[in-house]
């Protein structure tokens, strides 16, 4: 199957919609599962469905004009990333309609860092300044959050040790937790 999904990865980035149309089904399981974590405790759910997501993303990632791929885990990246945008402009519409804030509990490998609800639209400031002064950390928290990657897929991906990303890990955790607590 891993086979299957890397050669799709090529052909899809050399230009082959087919492949990537061939690809869907293959990862739709995988993605909806990871959407479904994202959405499981937050307060848009009703409004977000898992399926919707993962189908907004999937039309994201269709879209994209060139994409360097070399494995599954450089795709997941690649949606995990998809997946934030799709939920932050989610987040930042709702707030556009009701002017409400919307707080989002994070699943439980990084809530058990931050005793409070999160604000999204807080965590993607955070993280939009922490790509500028640490682009891996930055990358590791968008891909173990958002991407449901462990941190063996991470430290696979960015090319690194595993007690690197967990290092890393430690260094954003606290520094994220200062951010977002002011």
């Amino acid at each position: 199957m891993e086979l299957d999904i890397d050669s799709l990865l090529l052909s899809w980035q050399q230009g082959d919609l087919k492949a990537f149309e061939r690809l869907f089904p293959i990862v739709y399981d995988e993605l909806r599962l990871l959407a479904s974590k994202i959405l499981k405790k937050s307060p848009y759910q009703p409004l977000l469905q898992t399926t919707a997501l993962v189908n907004e993303a999937f039309f994201r990632l269709r879209q994209l004009k060139k994409v360097s791929l070399e494995s599954r885990n450089h795709f997941f990246a690649l949606a995990a990333k998809v997946v934030r945008g799709v939920v932050v402009d989610y987040v930042r519409s709702e707030n556009g309609r009701d002017n409400r804030r919307i707080k989002v509990t994070l699943n439980e490998t990084i809530s058990t860092y931050f005793s409070d609800n999160i604000e999204l639209l807080a965590l993607d400031t955070a993280l939009e300044k922490l790509s500028v002064l640490h682009p891996r950390g930055s990358k590791i928290v968008e891909m173990h959050f958002f991407g449901g990657m462990t941190f063996e897929e991470i430290a696979d991906f960015l090319g690194c040790s595993i007690s690197t990303v967990k290092n890393d890990w430690a260094f954003v955790r606290a520094w994220l937790l200062r951010e977002l607590k002011g």
